[in-house]
C-alpha cells in the first residue's frame, strides 16, 4: 500500500504591481509520462496562473518559490529564472508549471513573480511602450 504524499500550501509573497496571481496550488504528480525534453514529470509541482494587469507588454518574467520551516527559518528556493515567453500582451494570462525541489522539513511555501514593462526606444517612441 503506498502512502499519501505530504500537502503543502503556497502563499503569495512579493508579487510585482504589473501582475496578478490567479488560481495557484502545489500539486502532487504521479507517474507522468517524460516530457518530450526526458524529464521526469513525477513530483511536488507548483501550478498557476499569472495575467498581466497593465496596458503594457512586460518581459522579464520570473518566479521563484521560497521554502520555511515551521520556525520561519528560509530552507531555500526554486527559481525558474525567465519563464519561457518572450513577451506578455497587455492583460494576457499565461500559465505557469514549476518543478519543486522541496526542502526536508518545508513546511510554508511562499510564491514571489516578478516582470518589467518592455523598454527600449522603439517600444518608447512609436508605442510609447504599449503593444
Amino acid at each position: 500500500m503506498s502512502s499519501q504524499p505530504e500537502s503543502y500550501s503556497i502563499i503569495p509573497g512579493k508579487i510585482s504591481n504589473y501582475l496578478e496571481l490567479e488560481d495557484y496550488i502545489i500539486r502532487y504528480i504521479i507517474d507522468s509520462p517524460a516530457s518530450e525534453d526526458d524529464r521526469d514529470l513525477s513530483g511536488y509541482q507548483a501550478q498557476g496562473h499569472l495575467t498581466n494587469n497593465t496596458e503594457y507588454s512586460l518581459d522579464n518574467l520570473s518566479i521563484d518559490i521560497s521554502y520555511y520551516d515551521n520556525k520561519e527559518n528560509f530552507l531555500g528556493l526554486d527559481k525558474t529564472g525567465m519563464l519561457n515567453i518572450e513577451e506578455m500582451d497587455p492583460k494576457e494570462t499565461i500559465p505557469f508549471d514549476i518543478d519543486l525541489n522541496l526542502p526536508e522539513g518545508t513546511r510554508k511555501c511562499v510564491l514571489n513573480a516578478s516582470a518589467r514593462i518592455v523598454s527600449g526606444w522603439w517600444a518608447k517612441m512609436f508605442l510609447g511602450a504599449k503593444k
